[in-house]
C-alpha cells in the first residue's frame, strides 16, 4: 500500500517516526536553501554521488555537477518552484526512504527554447541514510505532465513547447551503463536474492510488453501504484495503468526497450528501487529518458511497483513528436 501522507504512516515503528520527522525537516531546509539561492547548501542535501534528473536536461551526477546545474538554472533570477509532497515511503530498517509529489516550475530559461518555460511535474526523490546517520538524496527526478513556453509581456496565452519542436527519427542507442557508490555498497546473500526476485519481475513485465498483455503488465504494480510519464496525466492504480498501456499497445510499431542499470534494496528487504534508461518507440520515432521504479514488499508478500517515473532526456522529444504519433 502506497503511503499517502509525508508526515505519518500507521505502520511506522517508533524509530521510523523519528526518521520521518528528520527527513521532513531536511526537506524544509532543502527548500529554504533553494529560496535563498544558496547553491552550496542546496547541493549539500544530495549524496556525494547523488543523481539529479531534471526534465529535458542531461543528468547531473555528484554535488559539483548539481551545484553547476542549479547555478545555470537560477542565474537570471526568474526561476521559481513550488513543491508539494504527497507521501513518504520509509523502510522498516530506516536506511532507505522515498518522497513523492508534485512540483510547479516557472521562469526556467532553458537553452533549448527561445524564452522561458513552465511546467507541472510529478517528482520522486530517493534518500539513503549514510553511516554517519545523515539522510542524503541519491536520486532526484521529475517528469512534466504539462510543459509550455511562458508568454512575453506582449503575448497572450502560453504556447505549448510541442508546437515548436520535432520528434527524433534517429535510431535509439543506450548509453554505457552507469554505476554509483551507494549501489555497490548494498550486497549480501539476502539482498542479492531480493535483487534476483526483482529482476524476475522485470523480465515478466518485459515479456508482457512484448506480447501486449495489458493485465499481466498491470500486475507488475501494486493495486495503488502510480505511473508517471512525460506529457501524460499520472496513471493511478492497476486500472489506470491498464488503460494507459492499452492505448500505447494500439500505436503503430510500439516498443519499450529498457536497460536496467542497478537495483538498491533496503536492509529490511521491504523497500527497493531500480534505475536505468528507457526509450518509448512508436511510429519510427524514439522518446528516450531515464527511469526510476520504487518497489514495496509487504510481510509475506511479493515485490510490486508503487512508483514508476520516467524523466525525458531531450527537449525535442517532449510534446509535438508524441502528439504526432498519438501519445
Amino acid at each position: 500500500m502506497l503511503n499517502a501522507s509525508p508526515d505519518h504512516d500507521p505502520r511506522d515503528t517508533a524509530q521510523m517516526k523519528v526518521e520521518r520527522r528528520r527527513i521532513r525537516a531536511k526537506e524544509l531546509a532543502w527548500n529554504a536553501s533553494f529560496e535563498a539561492r544558496d547553491v552550496v547548501a542546496f547541493a549539500s542535501h544530495y549524496d556525494a554521488d547523488g543523481l539529479q534528473l531534471m526534465p529535458v536536461h542531461p543528468p547531473a551526477r555528484g554535488r559539483a555537477a548539481i551545484q553547476e546545474l542549479f547555478e545555470d538554472t537560477t542565474r537570471d533570477g526568474h526561476y521559481q518552484r513550488e513543491v508539494v509532497c504527497h507521501g513518504l515511503e520509509l523502510s522498516v530498517s530506516c536506511d532507505l526512504a522515498v518522497s513523492y509529489g508534485v512540483t510547479q516550475v516557472s521562469g526556467w530559461n532553458h537553452p533549448a527554447v527561445d524564452g522561458r518555460i513552465r511546467h507541472t511535474s510529478g517528482f520522486v526523490t530517493v534518500y539513503r541514510k549514510t553511516d554517519t546517520g545523515e539522510w542524503t538524496a541519491i536520486v532526484d527526478t521529475a517528469t512534466p505532465e504539462r510543459m509550455e513556453r511562458e508568454p512575453a509581456d506582449d503575448e497572450g496565452r502560453a504556447a505549448p513547447i510541442g508546437n515548436r519542436l520535432s520528434g527524433d527519427n534517429e535510431p535509439f542507442i543506450f548509453k554505457p551503463a552507469r554505476t554509483y557508490s551507494w549501489d555497490s555498497e548494498t550486497s549480501s546473500p539476502g539482498i542479492d536474492e531480493e535483487k534476483r526476485l526483482i529482476r524476475i519481475l522485470h523480465e515478466k513485465a518485459d515479456a508482457d510488453i512484448a506480447t501486449a498483455d495489458v493485465d499481466g503488465f498491470a500486475r507488475f504494480y501494486a493495486e495503488d501504484g502510480l505511473l508517471m510519464t512525460a506529457g501524460q496525466p499520472v496513471a493511478r492504480g492497476r486500472k489506470g495503468i491498464s488503460s494507459h498501456m492499452t492505448r500505447l499497445f494500439s500505436l503503430k510499431d510500439f516498443g519499450l526497450p529498457v536497460r536496467y542499470h542497478g537495483t538498491f534494496v533496503s536492509e529490511a528487504r521491504d523497500l527497493a528501487f531500480t534505475y536505468g534508461e528507457i526509450a518509448l518507440t512508436v511510429g519510427g520515432r524514439s522518446f528516450p529518458g531515464d527511469f526510476v521504479i520504487v518497489y514495496r514488499k509487504p510481510n509475506g508478500g511479493q515485490w510490486r511497483g508503487i512508483l514508476d517515473i520516467t524523466c525525458p532526456s531531450k527537449m525535442r522529444d517532449n510534446l509535438i513528436g508524441r502528439a504526432e504519433v498519438g501519445l
